[in-house]
């Protein structure tokens, strides 16, 4: 029987960046023999297109190619994320499927009614990496500053953000600015994945959410949304004109999503 140690993975992925502690692959595994010696999944609990898809599927594409087996992304949406993540935790414990998720593994069983712990069940295998949110407004609701937010907010209760599931970071740090600020009606409009609650912030069926980096950034740069912060204590390199939210509120961080595989 052979175990694959951190090391040994972090080396066979040709320097898979490990610089955070969101999102996190996990695998429900030890690998028995020369490890892989078939294909392996790499399952992902959230819709297409988001963020955490494309690093797994960059990074499936960096293990194919340096330990010479197919790693195939399979998305099991739903249930903030929890179908996905049962998949991957009820898959045969033979090192051939991994699970690529962000901190619903952690967050969901203290939200949800599940009848077991994911950071018990799930064996870590490596940290990928994190960035801030981008707090993220549609045009049309006029509002350009964090504190226009609020007061439109207060005058305009039931006014919904978007999250990519029940107990996301999204979601937590929705609830987190709400209790924040005092906006008690703040509804929380949950979704499958960061790509179908993108797209209806950009096309305005939801006018808030906190979004992350890489699906937030081209749509704030070409002016489709308006950028009001960011969730990390400082500012960001990749959206430096964006207030911290910890400017206005000492102490405030959410961060997300991966950092790049190369």
């Amino acid at each position: 029987m052979k175990i694959i140690g951190r090391r040994q993975f972090i080396k066979s992925a040709a320097g898979l960046a490990a610089i955070g502690a969101l999102p996190r692959l996990a695998a429900p595994a030890i690998a028995q023999g020369a490890w892989p010696n078939k294909t392996v999944r790499l399952v992902v609990p959230l819709a297409p297109g988001g963020a955490i898809d494309f690093i797994a599927r960059q990074c499936g594409e960096v293990l194919s190619r340096n330990l010479g087996q197919q790693f195939v992304v399979e998305n099991r949406t739903g249930a903030g994320g929890t179908i996905g993540m049962d998949s991957a935790m009820k898959s045969p414990p033979d090192g051939y499927t991994l699970l690529i998720t962000n901190d619903n593994a952690a967050s969901a069983p203290h939200i949800l009614n599940l009848a077991y712990d994911y950071t018990k069940e799930l064996v870590p295998v490596i940290d990928i990496g994190h960035q801030p949110l981008v707090f993220a407004s549609h045009p049309s609701l006029g509002v350009n500053t964090v504190a226009e937010y609020v007061a439109n907010a207060k005058k305009n209760p039931g006014v919904g953000y978007g999250s990519v599931g029940n107990g996301s970071s999204q979601h937590l740090a929705g609830a987190l600015f709400a209790t924040t600020f005092g906006l008690k009606q703040l509804v929380h409009v949950p979704y499958k994945g960061t790509g179908p609650m993108t797209n209806d912030l950009v096309g305005g069926q939801i006018t808030m959410a906190f979004a992350n980096m890489v699906s937030a950034l081209p749509h704030v740069k070409a002016k489709r949304l308006n950028g009001l912060a960011v969730t990390s204590l400082k500012r960001s390199p990749s959206l430096p004109e964006l207030p911290a939210l910890a400017e206005s509120v000492p102490g405030f961080e959410a961060t997300s999503l991966p950092a790049k595989c190369r």
